[in-house]
């Protein structure tokens, strides 16, 4: 369900912006966005338990401060305890996504550091990169020398 997902909101991306990107850059763009689906579903995650530990206090501080303004004091309600429900899911998953990993750290011999293999966004990035300046560097030509396609060679 979240592949399909996902794949939905990459193809409404990327479709939106068919006419203006050229062929290279929206071949870029898919890749990107292909190989970003971890970082885009965790950004997605974090925005949702964001608002779902934003709800959660309004609801809290709504409830507690109608039932302290009725009756004196604060008891525990259904509405206040799934508040705080709410509250504890989403710090307990943001925590879990935040946390820091331990990582095992790689130790690079002289001899395998000039043997460094790129990652396919460094590729495709680099790729990008090279559009955009050569994208610049023809729109900064005087109009004259620009080849035209009427022009005869």
């Amino acid at each position: 369900m979240l592949s399909t997902l996902s794949n939905i909101l990459l193809t409404f991306f990327t479709s939106r912006f068919e006419r203006i990107l050229t062929a290279t850059l929206l071949t870029v763009a898919q890749q990107l966005l292909l190989k970003g689906k971890k970082t885009l579903f965790m950004l997605l995650s974090c925005f949702v338990l964001a608002i779902l530990f934003t709800a959660g206090t309004i609801i809290f501080v709504l409830e507690a401060s109608a039932q302290y303004d009725a009756r004196g004091s604060i008891f525990f309600t259904a509405l206040l305890t799934s508040s705080l429900i709410m509250i504890a899911v989403s710090t307990f998953f943001l925590a879990l996504i935040f946390w820091p990993r331990q990582q095992t750290q790689v130790v690079i011999s002289a001899s395998n550091a000039s043997a460094h293999k790129a990652h396919p966004l460094e590729d495709i990035l680099a790729a990008a990169i090279a559009e955009g300046v050569e994208y610049f560097k023809n729109k900064s030509e005087p109009a004259k020398t620009r080849p035209t396609e009427y022009s005869q060679a």
